[in-house]
């Protein structure tokens, strides 16, 4: 009866570790360790670019009116200065 005993055991222990696997606690942490550090660089590029967005002036707005006044001015002085000059000199 002894030897039954000590069979039934091995094949007790040998179904128990194929049944459950075993939470490898050094494992665990490292992984739980690595998601935070992704998450925290995926937060902080996150909030980058939206600082980003936030900074550069929209493409579809129109400009100031006095860059509309200067941008004027300037085509005039430009057209007289042509139109003025001899051509001669």
């Amino acid at each position: 009866m002894k030897g039954g005993t000590t069979t039934s055991w091995t094949t007790t222990s040998v179904r128990r570790s194929g049944y459950k696997a075993v939470v490898d606690g050094v494992g665990g942490r490292r992984r739980r360790e690595e998601d935070m550090v992704e998450i925290r660089k995926a937060k902080r590029e996150e909030s980058l670019l939206k600082k980003r967005r936030e900074a550069l002036p929209l493409p579809h707005s129109p400009p100031p009116s006095d860059a509309v006044s200067l941008d004027q001015n300037v085509r005039f002085c430009l057209f007289n200065l042509s139109y003025n000059e001899k051509p001669g000199d």
